[in-house]
């Protein structure tokens, strides 16, 4: 098998488009940085329709929950979908409009339930005796907002190849706990509205980064791909196999192959690549090699050849 990289595509665009577009490829390439900045967006986004169409001055308690459910579906079903779309243009294909959709309407449902849930908690944490801007509170709200960033975390878990889904829910409510924190200090500082902005901003950034830290940590073997000069990413090998192909489905998308062309898994301590037309199958080492169209991918596990 060849070792030479791919080679830079050259498609006649002007070099200032070029360059833009490489600069995407490579922040694109960045997983921590990518998915960090797709939750900010998401969530903001999400925010941001609230502040347009919701209810600001509500009193009573169900007034309360009902307000934060709406602003838990809005935040939930932007951000999901972001999320997904991050993971979909990580790997160089674009995410359906179904799943888009689907995504979306998870989000919606997941952040419309944790919402009034943790309206619903906060609001019983009063009840019982905690003191409205307390160290207590503060702790307790961070707490509750964990509701949100598990839910959304559960829901990405199925969209990442080999990410259990108890990891996504508990590093996402992590990341909703955190980023709850950042929400509450810039909603002292700033003013309400802006506060509330980057304050949700922050908290999507804080699930998203937390979604990519659950992929590192749970990784046994991995499987790196080279797009092009400093256009690298990774996916974990696990029992899932990992699919490459040309559909909307594969995980390494390769244009012009068919869907489902070939597969990669990690199970017991052996690394297998199957093709799904041929039926052939050969094991592979840490450092194996393969050219698939102009892809070059590398195993990468503790198994010694």
């Amino acid at each position: 098998m060849s070792s030479d990289l791919p080679p830079l595509p050259q498609n006649g665009a002007s070099a200032s488009a070029s360059n833009l577009s490489a600069q995407w490829n490579q922040f694109r390439s960045n997983k921590t940085a990518f998915f960090a900045a797709s939750g900010f967006v998401g969530a903001a986004i999400g925010d941001l329709l609230y502040e347009m169409i919701g209810n600001h001055d509500a009193k009573a308690f169900l007034e309360k929950v009902i307000a934060v459910s709406i602003w838990g579906a809005g935040i939930g079903g932007a951000l999901a979908p972001a999320l997904a779309c991050a993971g979909a243009h990580y790997n160089r294909r674009q995410l359906s409009p179904k799943a888009t959709m689907k995504m979306a309407w998870a989000g919606f449902l997941g952040g419309a339930a944790s919402g009034a849930l943790i309206e619903a908690f906060y609001e019983a944490g009063f009840a019982l005796g905690i003191s409205p801007g307390s160290g207590l509170a503060f702790i307790y709200q961070c707490l509750t907002w964990g509701l949100m960033g598990g839910m959304v975390g559960g829901i990405l878990a199925s969209t990442v190849p080999n990410l259990q889904q108890w990891r996504g829910v508990c590093s996402g409510g992590v990341g909703g706990s955190i980023g709850c924190a950042g929400f509450l200090a810039l909603g002292s500082i700033l003013p309400e509205v802006l506060g509330r902005l980057f304050g949700v901003g922050v908290m999507g950034l804080a699930i998203g980064l937390s979604i990519v830290v659950a992929e590192k940590l749970a990784r046994e073997a991995s499987l790196e791909v080279i797009w092009a000069p400093n256009e690298v990413t990774f996916s974990n090998l696990g029992e899932q196999p990992v699919l490459i192909g040309g559909g909307p489905e594969d995980h390494v998308f390769v244009r012009g192959f068919p869907a489902g062309y070939a597969g990669i898994a990690f199970s017991q301590g052996r690394v297998e690549y199957a093709e799904t037309a041929s039926g052939r199958r050969a094991p592979l080492n840490n450092g194996s090699r393969l050219e698939i169209g102009k892809l070059t991918l590398i195993v990468h596990t503790d198994v010694k050849g």
